[in-house]
C-alpha cells in the first residue's frame, strides 16, 4: 500500500486480532483474566505512538514514556524481584497456582509492550510472519492437549495469518519485479483464491470433528460493555435461553435427533452448603404443536429485590421452615450468552451486582434487559420441598380445590397427538383415576422411567409424525426432551395442569460448581392439590419427588373399603439399587458409561479417514523405496518448468527441455545436460557427486521459479507433493504390470 496510514491500519488490525486470540487462549490455559484497563491503556498508547511515528520517527522513542507510569514502573520492579520464586513455583507445582495469578497477569501485561512493538516491526519492515505461525501452533497445541481448544479461534488466527503472509509476499514481489499490471492482478486473484479455499476447507474439516462451534470471541472475556454496536458486530443478539444453545436441540423448530455432549462451560454456581441435585429453570414453555414447544408472551413485572408472588410462593410458606429446603446460590454467568436468569422454582429474592433491570412473568421466568456477563453475578434465595419430609408435607398439605379453567393453557393438547397416546395414558392411570394429580403424575413418570431407554444416539423424527407418539411407540428411547415432552402431554391428557421447562440440573456441593452445557436439561412442572406447582423429572438418572412418595398413596380400595396393592402398575421402589441402566440414579456413573460407549462407537467417517491415510502412507513408502533417484529429480525439474509455462512433450529430448528452462530463467544448466548425456548415451553410472550436483541445480531452478510468485509456487507444489506418490505408482504399474 502506498498510503502509509492505510497500511498502518491494515497491519495493526491483523496484529490486534492475533494478539487478542493469543491472550484469550492464555486465559483459558491458565484460568486467569488477563484483560484489564491497564492493558487497554498500554495498547492504545502504543498505537498512538506508532501512528505519529509514520511522519515523525522520533515518536518511536515515546513508548519509553510508558515506563514512567507508576503502575508499570512499580510492576517492572516487582516482576524482577519475584521472577525466580515464580519460576520455582511453576516447576514445583507443575503449573500456575492461585498465589501467583497476579504476578502472571502483571508479567503478561509488561511483556505486551516489547512484544507488540517487535512483532509490528517484523511484519511491517521485515515482512516476516513465520514466527507467529510457530507461536500459534504452540498455543493451540497446548490448549488441545488440555482439552480447552476453541476451534473457531484457531480458524480466525490462521486465516488472518495467511492474509498477512500473502499481503507481505505481494508487497515484496511488487518491489523486486517490474510494475506489471497483469502480474499484480493475477497474483491478487491467486492470493484471494487460496484464502477462500483455505477457509472453506478448514470449516468443512471442523464440521466433521466433534467440536462445538463456539463463539469466536467471548465478549465477556474482553470485559467490554454489551452495547448494541458490539453485539451487532459480533452477532451476539439479546436472547432468552433455549436448549439449542447447548447442543440438545440442533433445530430450533423441531425436537429430537441425535446429539453429543457439549463439554464447554456455561456458568458457575457457588453455594455455602451441599444441596444435591438442583433444577435451575431457564425458560418455561406452555404450547406444544406436535414437533416443538413454544412460549406465549405474557405480562412481566419488574423485580427490585423481593420477588412478587406470581406463582404460589405464599402457599409454600405455610409449612414450617425446617421442613423445607433453603436454596442460597451465587451464580456467575461467565460463559453462556443469554439474558435469562437461572433460578429454582420457588424464588424468594434476587440481588444482581450490576445495574441490569430484571423482570418476571407468570411462569416465574426471570429475564434481564440485556445479555449477562461475569460482572452481572446474581445471588438468589429460594425455598423448595425437602423430599425427606414428604410425609409431613402431605399430611399438612394445602388440599386446595382449584378452578380448572384458570389452568386451561396448561391442559392444551394438539390434534397431532394420536388416539393411542390417549389410550396409553388412560391405561396407566385407570386404577387411580380418582386419585390426586400428584399420584397420577407420579404413575406416568414411573412408567416412562421404567419402560424407555435413555439414549442420545436416536434417529431423526419424521416430519409427518408427532414427536411424543414417535417416542412412545416407535423410537422407545431418547433423552431429556423426549421424556419431558411425553410426560407433559400425557399429564395434560390425564387432566393434570403441566408445563414444559428447559434449564440446567446441577449437583450442588459446597464451594464452586462449574456448570457445563452438557448439564442442560428439560423437565416438567405439575400443579397438584397438595403442594401447588411441583417439579417432576421423568428422565432416568435424575431425582424426582415421585421417588420419595409413600407407598400408601398408590394403594387402591376394594369393595369393602380395604386397601389393596395395585399389581398392574408397580411403583418403582425408592432408591432401588438393582434397576437397569436406564433407571440408574447415580448420574455421574451413567454419564461415564455413556461417554465410554460414545468413545467405542466412533463415527464411520473416522475409520474411513484412517484407512485412507494409512493407504496413502503405504503408497508413499513404496514410492520412496522403489522409484530411482534420477527419475524423482527429473520429474521435479519438469514440474518446475511447467510452473513457468514450459510444457514437456514426448517428442522432446531432456536436453531440449532443459535448454528451454535455461533460456527462460537465465541460468546455467550445462552441468545437468553433461551428466544426462553421459548417463543416457555414454553408459556411465551416476556417482554421489553427480546426484548432489543435480540436486543443487534443481534447488536453483526452484529458487528462480519461487521468486516469480510464491503463492502460485507453494500452492502448486503442495498439490504436486500430495499427488506425486499416485503418479509414480501408476507409472510403475503401466511399466511393470500392464
Amino acid at each position: 500500500m502506498k498510503n502509509k496510514p492505510l497500511e498502518f491500519i491494515w497491519y495493526n488490525f491483523i496484529q490486534s486480532i492475533l494478539f487478542i486470540i493469543i491472550i484469550l487462549n492464555l486465559q483459558d490455559l491458565f484460568k486467569v483474566k488477563i484483560f484489564s484497563n491497564l492493558l487497554i491503556f498500554i495498547y492504545v498508547f502504543i498505537l498512538v505512538c506508532l501512528f505519529i511515528s509514520i511522519r515523525y520517527r522520533i515518536f518511536n522513542l515515546a513508548i519509553i514514556l510508558l515506563f514512567i507510569h507508576p503502575a508499570i514502573k512499580n510492576g517492572v520492579i516487582e516482576l524482577y524481584k519475584g521472577f525466580v520464586p515464580f519460576v520455582q513455583s511453576l516447576i514445583e507445582n507443575g503449573g500456575l497456582i492461585e498465589t501467583y495469578n497476579g504476578y502472571f497477569i502483571g508479567l503478561v501485561t509488561i511483556l505486551f509492550i516489547p512484544s507488540y512493538i517487535v512483532v509490528y516491526y517484523l511484519i511491517k519492515n521485515k515482512k516476516s510472519s513465520i514466527f507467529l505461525f510457530v507461536v500459534g501452533l504452540f498455543v493451540f497445541y497446548g490448549l488441545y492437549y488440555y482439552d480447552l481448544v476453541n476451534i473457531n479461534r484457531a480458524v480466525i488466527y490462521f486465516t488472518a495469518l495467511l492474509m498477512l503472509y500473502g499481503y507481505n509476499n505481494f508487497s515484496k514481489n511488487t518491489k523486486t519485479i517490474d510494475n506489471n499490471f497483469k502480474f499484480q492482478r493475477g497474483y491478487f486473484v491467486r492470493w484471494l483464491t487460496l484464502i477462500i479455499i483455505f477457509i472453506m476447507a478448514t470449516n468443512l474439516f471442523i464440521k466433521l470433528l466433534p467440536f462445538k462451534n463456539e463463539p469466536y470471541i467471548y465478549i465477556d472475556e474482553l470485559d467490554f460493555e454489551s452495547g448494541s454496536i458490539v453485539n451487532r458486530v459480533l452477532n451476539f443478539e439479546q436472547k432468552s435461553f433455549s436448549l439449542s444453545m447447548t447442543g440438545y436441540q440442533r433445530d430450533d423448530k423441531k425436537l429430537g435427533g441425535p446429539i453429543e455432549d457439549d463439554n464447554s462451560k456455561a456458568f458457575i454456581v457457588k453455594s455455602q452448603s451441599t444441596l444435591g441435585e438442583v433444577h435451575l429453570r431457564g425458560t418455561v414453555k406452555t404450547t406444544y404443536n406436535g414437533s416443538m414447544w413454544t412460549k406465549i408472551d405474557n405480562n412481566k413485572l419488574e423485580i427490585k429485590n423481593a420477588v412478587p408472588d406470581v406463582n404460589g410462593l405464599k402457599e409454600v410458606n405455610i409449612f414450617e421452615g425446617d421442613k423445607l429446603k433453603n436454596i442460597n446460590l451465587e451464580i456467575i454467568p461467565k460463559y453462556i450468552n443469554t439474558k435469562t436468569i437461572f433460578t429454582p422454582l420457588y424464588l424468594q429474592s434476587i440481588n444482581i451486582s450490576s445495574n441490569r433491570q430484571l423482570s418476571i412473568d407468570g411462569e416465574w421466568e426471570v429475564l434481564a434487559d440485556k445479555n449477562l456477563f461475569s460482572k452481572d453475578t446474581y445471588n438468589l434465595i429460594s425455598i423448595y420441598y425437602d423430599y425427606n419430609n414428604i410425609e409431613y408435607l402431605l399430611k399438612n398439605s394445602l388440599n386446595k380445590k382449584y378452578d380448572i379453567r384458570q389452568f386451561s393453557i396448561y391442559l392444551n393438547v394438539p390434534n397431532s397427538v394420536p388416539q393411542r397416546v390417549y389410550s396409553l395414558t388412560e391405561e396407566i392411570v385407570r386404577q387411580h383415576k380418582d386419585k390426586s394429580n400428584l399420584v397420577k403424575a407420579a404413575l406416568i413418570e414411573r412408567y416412562l422411567k421404567s419402560n424407555f431407554q435413555y439414549d442420545k444416539n436416536v434417529s431423526v423424527v419424521p416430519d409427518d409424525r408427532d414427536f411424543v407418539d414417535y417416542f412412545l411407540f416407535d423410537e422407545k428411547r431418547g433423552y431429556c426432551t423426549y421424556y419431558a415432552s411425553a410426560m407433559a402431554v400425557m399429564c395434560r391428557i390425564a387432566n393434570i395442569p403441566t408445563r414444559y421447562v428447559e434449564g440446567f440440573t446441577v449437583n450442588v456441593t459446597k464451594g464452586e460448581n462449574i456448570v457445563y452445557n452438557k448439564n442442560a436439561h428439560a423437565w416438567v412442572e405439575v400443579y397438584t392439590e397438595e403442594l401447588g406447582w411441583v417439579t417432576f423429572d421423568a428422565t432416568p438418572g435424575h431425582v424426582s419427588i415421585s421417588d420419595f412418595l409413600p407407598q400408601s398413596l398408590f394403594l387402591e380400595e376394594d369393595k369393602n373399603g380395604k386397601e389393596k396393592e395395585d399389581k398392574e402398575i408397580k411403583p418403582i421402589e425408592q432408591k432401588d439399587k438393582s434397576k437397569e441402566k436406564e433407571d440408574v440414579k447415580d448420574k455421574e456413573q451413567w454419564d461415564k458409561k455413556e461417554a465410554a460407549k460414545e468413545k467405542i462407537n466412533n463415527p464411520i467417517y473416522v475409520y474411513v479417514i484412517a484407512i485412507l491415510i494409512l493407504l496413502y502412507l503405504c503408497i508413499y513408502l513404496f514410492v520412496f523405496f522403489k522409484i530411482d533417484r534420477l527419475s524423482k529429480i527429473l520429474n521435479t525439474i519438469v514440474f518446475y518448468g511447467k510452473l513457468n509455462g514450459i510444457k514437456y512433450s514426448r517428442d522432446m529430448t531432456l536436453r531440449e527441455y532443459i535448454e528451454k528452462i535455461e533460456g527462460q530463467l537465465q541460468i546455467d544448466l550445462n552441468k545437468i545436460k553433461d551428466i544426462l548425456d553421459a548417463y543416457y548415451y555414454g553408459g556411465r553410472k551416476l556417482s554421489e557427486h553427480d546426484f548432489n550436483l543435480l540436486k543443487r541445480k534443481q534447488k536453483l531452478i526452484s529458487k528462480k521459479i519461487r521468486e516469480r510468485g510464491k503463492i502460485k509456487y507453494y500452492f502448486r507444489k503442495t498439490i504436486y507433493i500430495l499427488s506425486q506418490p499416485f503418479y509414480y505408482i501408476f507409472a510403475y504399474i503401466r511399466k511393470n504390470v500392464i
